[in-house]
């Protein structure tokens, strides 16, 4: 076998944000609204800081077959400093990725959050690592794949074009470069047959660590730059309304003619969404539990609810800056996030296909 140096990359995605973070002295229940009354106070506090962080080992079985991939996973650093509850929220490429990264992420060591000399929970920390190989190309025949493929979808020949994508070899053996290129196809596809939410997760598969992808070499700026903006599009579809201002984000640090032009033409969507915050206006979301045995939403409102729930839900895992509950979910309870908590990532459990509504909402 070619000798070959193997790489993992560890990106930090998304951390416990608490710089210049303010919160009102009431409980922390979820269910508990401050009182404008009550005099405010700002927290001193410190994030996590890593002491110990194991890098994950490159599967022998996926190397020998030039396989490459990447895990996420969310986990929580407890109040000791350990990595409690990790677990995968999406992977691309072999099945031992997800194996070895747990492992490795379960052995990381930090020193906790503080908050006003108090040790805390970090609970909204996630992670993707990526496993390849060096000299990432397009292969002679995955460039002619692509091509082809490609050339269909610009033509509407969207059925062939998607039997082309299922049948293709290259899903199951190709390198992270050639994965990209095969998403933003599928992506193509599934834009064009007006299914956001399967066009957003292969969109998510290529522009990952958005706010920094300006500083990526692995498509041209305009490359990325119509990936954001397609991603953008696709979110405001699905009232991803959280993420579409971080994508916006991400946009506004390209210093190209074409990101000022697409930064113009969102400004009126992003202050749409800027207002509609506050608004007493509920966001629906349909949602049902995935082959994981999980379903999962960033909030955008400060409350929610659950109704119309078909199948079994067992657990809502609520995972805030520098707050984490835990509740069975009730269809008939509201739950009022506190301003304080920042950022919150839902994650809903049961059993495979239950469906339900996630309503976001402002109590009144």
């Amino acid at each position: 076998m070619k000798k070959r140096t193997l790489s993992v990359l560890v990106t930090m995605l998304v951390s416990s944000a608490y710089a210049n973070a303010t919160a009102s002295s009431t409980s922390d229940n979820a269910d508990t609204k401050s009182n404008p009354a009550t005099a405010r106070l700002v927290d001193e506090i410190i994030t996590a800081k890593t002491i110990k962080r194991v890098e994950p080992k490159f599967p022998i079985v996926a190397a020998r077959n030039g396989h490459e991939g990447w895990v996420e996973i969310s986990y929580v650093v407890d109040k000791d400093g350990n990595v409690v509850e990790p677990f995968v929220t999406d992977s691309l490429g072999h099945n031992a990725f997800k194996s070895v990264a747990l492992t490795a992420v379960k052995q990381w060591q930090f020193e906790p959050a503080m908050r006003n000399g108090e040790a805390i929970e970090s609970c909204q920390n996630q992670v993707r690592m990526e496993f390849s190989l060096t000299n990432q190309k397009l292969s002679r025949s995955f460039y002619s794949f692509y091509k082809s493929t490609n050339a269909l979808l610009q033509e509407n020949k969207l059925e062939q074009a998607k039997q082309e994508l299922s049948d293709t070899r290259f899903k199951n053996d190709s390198n992270l470069l050639e994965q990209s290129y095969l998403s933003m196809l599928w992506a193509d596809y599934f834009q064009k047959t007006n299914q956001p939410r399967k066009q957003l997760k292969q969109l998510y598969n290529v522009t990952s660590n958005v706010k920094q992808l300006y500083k990526s070499d692995r498509f041209s700026p305009e490359v990325h730059l119509y990936n954001l903006q397609q991603r953008f599009i696709a979110e405001l579809n699905t009232q991803q309304f959280a993420n579409a201002l971080d994508t916006f984000e991400g946009i506004t640090k390209f210093d190209t003619p074409t990101a000022k032009t697409i930064i113009t033409n969102f400004q009126p969507y992003v202050d749409q969404i800027l207002a509609l915050k506050e608004t007493s206006k509920a966001i629906i979301h349909d949602g049902t539990i995935s082959e994981n045995g999980r379903w999962h939403h960033r909030l955008y409102k400060h409350g929610f609810s659950l109704s119309d729930v078909s199948g079994n839900l067992s657990r809502l895992d609520i995972r805030c800056n520098g707050h984490r509950v835990t509740y069975v979910p009730n269809p008939n309870n509201y739950w009022d996030i506190p301003a304080s908590w920042g950022s919150c990532h839902l994650y809903i459990e049961g059993d495979k296909g239950a469906n339900f509504k996630l309503v976001e909402s402002n109590k009144a």
